[in-house]
């Protein structure tokens, strides 16, 4: 693996520093301060463009004072940096000198001047200016025989800033220095900054949870491709994230994770996650902060032997005191402090444990990391059940506040060590990010606010994001970081977070290019999803090449690949004379151009055609002839020979214009098998439930009793639900059912459901089977169980569901979908999914899908599949064959391919969705986007009514 590749996408990137651009900010609270004084002095003063200015000064005959620049800085910087540690900044110092004891001054070997010596006598500063006595150098000459002792006099004084700089009587400052002073002294950034803080965390803690999501899934990546990550702690890794799951449970113990944030001594750590699997017991400790933060261990004990090692440095004992409450850190009456505890656990096992003294025995204390680290962790460190990232930024809160409190004192005056501890608390909450944003790395070790805060700000408003990312890559930092390498024997894994994407993604145009949008991470609460978009940069197309039609170009069929995606953008392949190379699709000329790994272009245009000196080779070859033709025909054929089943021009307003019926005003729900509707489905129902409340539509779930346990506890579960609007029949009762069961589509239902006794049921299955059988008799929406339908405020401001404003009517033969999309973990590209179908009673197209499902179900394959258990999500490789046989089966496969046999304006929408996960420049050539987007609203209703879950019952 590349260790330079990206390891987060740049909206990844982009998302987090949009986050860090609202911590607090005392720096800017310092300016709006010095701003608001000036004005009420009718002082023309900007803070941010007064430079605060040293020079030295040196008389020379003949050529009389010439000056040197020796710095310069804003005059909040230079307010920042007077306190400063000591001895960090001399020019900051000699500037708060200036501020605080006059308009003017010079600073010479002897000590402070009021005016500068001229030859004929002393004058101002801003005279001499005006008057060009002064002369503005780059090296002041040298003093003595040899000209190499320096003698000169030092200046500060404050100027507008002017392009290009001046330093004369136009640009000086002169101000009432006693009044700034005052002002200075009296400056109280406590409550600013507390008001701040808690603005911050009321408006930007859903943000900070997500960004510190991005921090760790990068993480994962970066060492991944660095090769110090197992599968095996990747996997862990995941789950914890909650972007992989080995159960449809929503918890993460469900998930096999126990995670908690690590404690020591019974001090909590406020991001120090200590993930565990509840099988094998293998741990990671995160240590955010760090370049390679994800440190992996066999078990707890070995986490816990490491840490004590770590204590062993004094500076890592530092590193690590930065993840506690400052509070925590010193003694307490009768109570040891953080500090005292990990110098203690660096000593273990103490090397005598009595010492004599006199004729007295002391006892000394044991500090034995196997009983501190993590100590009575139920109590100190809880369990995390679900968002462990929510529960993360809930204790950097608390830790942030604490701090604040305890850190931060009412003072008379601003002293060095209160903005040092600004700068300690602002950097804390965004330590978790250097990964992600680069820029930050040189801030983890200035020791200066004016520094820290001039880096903020540089770093947030990167110009190049391609080097800020290659700079997360390539650079190291932190004092705790994971080892190179892993135990012999143990395997490395190659997974990317992003290069695959997950759950249910559309393929669609922003900005002129392929992507998709940001998805909210609420709902569904599965964060997998909602994450990948912040990783688009790392996917990559799939092995699978789109097959060419009939009628296409044959020398672009030979000369160019399409490599299809899962809704990142299908990859376009061709060689135009130095091997194979991504291509983009120019439409408005018909013809090719290179594709670089930023996204920019090539600007050589190449049409495939025919090779001058072999006729039958067909190549890439620049396009030179001005009376090529390019027309709707031509670009017609080009797509063909990429798959896809256009024929230019489309009428996109006359897709889904003809009348209809409305579908009957109800929603339906499926409930099957042995297990209690809990986690993302009883989530969803809710959500559905409260949606309706106000509507028309009716919600009904048809709930099966075939196991009678199971039916009892779910119908105590949902009474409170029925009790708000929720209809629940028992699906073997209905009339339709008893016709279903004496039809010939039952018996796969039932072997679904069985599964050879037991072992490989997959409710999945026999739902897919069911939900056209329901349909075809009651007519409505069919809804699976995890989608969650959308509201949006009325005219009075209640929220009522958008079902009730989108117009549902189809032709008798029709259907409501949403939008095609595409799931990798399914095989299916640019498909419409079955999560939500609508339909009228009596469709005969829902029994040519049921036929079609029947027919797939006696083929061998069909009838192999309900005989073999179901893989395990841990095996990747044959979990994913299998839940590629099931689509294929009875999932979206199925209906598609009816689709494209019987409804032909779907299946031109549909190659119209399949065109936008294409690279293609010059899209307006093809087609009308805002057209396209009217078509998809008139065909595709149910695209404004639901959002479609990711429970992945399969």
């Amino acid at each position: 693996m590349n260790p330079r590749q990206p390891v987060v996408g740049a909206a990844g990137q982009d998302y987090v520093k949009a986050m860090l651009g609202s911590v607090p900010r005392p720096d800017r609270s310092a300016s709006a301060a010095i701003r608001e004084w000036a004005s009420q002095q009718r002082l023309d003063v900007e803070p941010d463009n007064t430079l605060a200015v040293t020079l030295h000064c040196k008389f020379v005959p003949k050529r009389g004072w010439l000056a040197k620049i020796v710095q310069q800085m804003s005059l909040t910087e230079a307010l920042l940096g007077n306190w400063q540690q000591s001895g960090y900044s001399k020019v900051a110092e000699q500037t708060a000198q200036l501020l605080l004891r006059g308009g003017t001054a010079t600073v010479d070997l002897l000590g402070v001047l009021p005016e500068l010596s001229l030859p004929h006598g002393r004058a101002p500063w801003a005279q001499a200016f005006s008057n060009g006595q002064v002369t503005i150098v780059d090296e002041l000459p040298g003093s003595g025989l040899d000209h190499d002792i320096d003698v000169h006099t030092e200046f500060h004084g404050l100027f507008r800033q002017t392009a290009p700089m001046r330093y004369d009587a136009s640009t000086y400052v002169q101000f009432d220095a006693a009044t700034f002073q005052s002002f200075i002294w009296q400056l109280d950034f406590q409550g600013v900054f507390k008001r701040q803080l808690d603005d911050f965390w009321a408006h930007a803690a859903s943000q900070y949870s997500v960004s510190a999501c991005i921090a760790f899934l990068a993480a994962c990546n970066r060492q991944a491709l660095r090769g110090n990550l197992s599968e095996q702690g990747r996997s862990l890794a995941w789950r914890a994230a909650g972007v992989e799951r080995w159960h449809h449970g929503a918890s993460l113990s469900a998930n096999g994770v126990d995670a908690r944030l690590l404690n020591i001594n019974g001090y909590p750590s406020s991001d120090i996650l200590c993930l565990s699997d509840m099988r094998s017991r293998l741990t990671l400790l995160y240590l955010p902060g760090n370049a390679a933060p994800l440190h992996e261990f066999a078990n707890p004990g070995a986490m816990r032997a490491w840490l004590a090692r770590q204590c062993r440095d004094a500076d890592k004992r530092a590193a690590l005191l930065a993840h506690f409450r400052a509070c925590d850190i010193p003694d307490r009456i009768g109570r040891s402090g953080l500090r005292r505890v990990l110098q203690g656990m660096g000593d273990f096992p103490p090397r005598q444990i009595i010492l004599p003294a006199t004729s007295v025995y002391r006892l000394a204390r044991v500090w034995n990391p196997h009983t501190l680290i993590n100590y009575k962790a139920d109590t100190f460190s809880p369990r995390i059940e679900y968002n462990l990232f929510e529960a993360f930024t809930v204790a950097q809160r608390q830790r942030s506040q604490a701090d604040a409190d305890f850190l931060i004192t009412r003072d008379s005056e601003v002293t060095k060590a209160a903005w040092r501890r600004y700068f300690y608390l602002t950097m804390n909450l965004a330590a978790p990010f250097l990964l992600v944003v680069p820029g930050l790395l040189p801030l983890a070790a200035v020791a200066g606010v004016a520094q820290f805060t001039v880096g903020l700000d540089q770093a947030l408003h990167a110009k190049d994001p391609d080097q800020q990312l290659e700079g997360a890559e390539q650079a190291v930092f932190g004092l705790l970081n994971a080892a190179p390498g892993l135990a012999r024997g143990v395997k490395a894994t190659k997974a990317l977070f992003g290069r695959r994407p997950i759950g249910f993604i559309k393929p669609v145009r922003l900005n002129g290019r392929t992507g998709y949008p940001l998805s909210p991470v609420s709902p569904p609460r599965w964060p997998g999803p909602a994450m990948t978009p912040y990783f688009q940069d790392l996917a990559v197309a799939g092995d699978q090449v789109a097959t060419t039609l009939p009628g296409a170009d044959s020398h672009v069929a030979r000369c160019v690949t399409r490599r299809k995606a899962f809704g990142t953008g299908d990859e376009l392949i061709g060689d135009a004379g130095n091997g194979p190379h991504p291509l983009y699709y120019d439409a408005r000329q018909d013809s090719f151009v290179l594709k670089y790994p930023n996204g920019t272009r090539g600007a050589q245009h190449y049409v495939a055609s025919a090779d001058p000196l072999q006729s039958s080779i067909s190549r890439l070859l620049p396009d030179t002839d001005p009376l090529r033709e390019i027309s709707p025909t031509s670009r017609s054929r080009t797509l063909r020979a990429l798959g896809i089943d256009l024929q230019l021009p489309v009428d996109l307003d006359a897709l889904g214009t003809a009348p209809g019926i409305p579908v009957p005003r109800q929603v339906l729900h499926i409930w099957l098998g042995d297990r209690m509707i809990a986690g993302d489905y009883l989530a969803a129902l809710d959500n559905n439930v409260q949606a309706l409340r106000n509507s028309d539509f009716t919600l009904k779930l048809y709930l099966s009793n075939a196991n009678p346990q199971a039916f009892e506890r779910n119908m105590t579960l949902l009474q409170p639900r029925i009790d708000r609007g929720l209809k629940v029949a028992v699906l073997e009762q209905q009339t339709f059912y008893h016709q279903f069961a004496a039809s010939e589509y039952f018996d796969q239902y039932q072997a679904a459901l069985e599964g050879n006794g037991g072992v490989a049921s997959n409710f999945s299955s026999a739902s897919d089977i069911l939900r056209y059988r329901v349909l075809h008799s009651e007519g409505g929406i069919y809804l699976d169980i995890d989608d969650h339908l959308l509201v949006e405020p009325d005219a009075t401001g209640q929220l009522r569901a958008k079902i009730d404003s989108v117009p549902l009517t189809t032709p008798l033969d029709g259907l409501l979908l949403r939008s095609p999309v595409c799931n990798a973990q399914l095989g299916m590209y640019t498909s419409y999914n079955t999560s939500m179908i609508g339909s009228r009673a009596g469709n005969p197209v829902l029994n040519a899908i049921s036929d079609e499902i029947l027919a797939r179900y006696l083929t061998p394959e069909g009838q192999a599949f309900y005989k073999v258990p179901k893989p395990p999500r841990q095996n990747a490789a044959a979990f994913q064959a299998y839940t590629e046989r099931l689509n294929r089966l009875t999932g979206p496969a199925v209906l598609n391919h009816v689709i494209d046999q019987r409804l032909p304006e779907l299946y031109t929408f549909r190659q119209v969705a399949d065109l936008a996960n294409m690279h293609t420049l010059n899209y307006d050539a093809l087609l009308d986007e805002a057209a396209q987007r009217r078509a998809e609203l008139r065909l595709l209703p149910l695209e404004e009514v639901a959002m479609a879950g990711n429970a992945q019952g399969y």
